[in-house]
């Protein structure tokens, strides 16, 4: 597993996290998917004000969709992140999905972020909201 994420609104300059994994499906229906995902991970932060940390952590994930028709579906991911050596620093986020067609290769896609930081950076709230739309092009 490897993941990059960069957030200066939340004071994040770069985050960095690597280390080995395993993902499965523990549900697989006609129109309903469940994915679990663990991972002991090596996390490398640089905040917006150049502070530095890395750490163990360990990264637990979940996806779950639902399809309503062949190209109109919801997601929605819970990623939950704690620091093995600062056990009050974790971190959760969660991701509300909808993708609906417009045509056969052109969607719209709205979704809900919720991101918290038990122990943001200094100055910075411990959650960020996000309301995102998009359009997607399929080839």
């Amino acid at each position: 597993m490897v993941s990059y994420q960069r957030d200066p609104f939340a004071g994040v300059a770069v985050r960095w996290g690597a280390g080995p994994g395993v993902a499965f499906t523990a549900l697989q229906a006609a129109h309903d998917t469940l994915s679990i995902e663990a991972a002991l991970t090596v996390q490398r932060e640089r905040s917006t004000t150049n502070a530095t940390q890395s750490f163990t952590a360990a990264r637990t994930g979940l996806t779950f969709k639902h399809v309503f028709s062949a190209a109109a579906f919801a997601t929605q991911t819970f990623e939950w992140t704690a620091n093995l050596e600062t056990m009050d620093d974790q971190r959760l986020n969660s991701e509300t999905a909808l993708t609906a067609p417009l045509s056969r290769q052109i969607a719209l896609r709205m979704s809900y972020i919720i991101r918290f930081d038990n122990l943001p950076e200094p100055g910075f709230e411990t959650t960020d909201r996000i309301l995102t739309t998009g359009v997607q092009i399929a080839f």
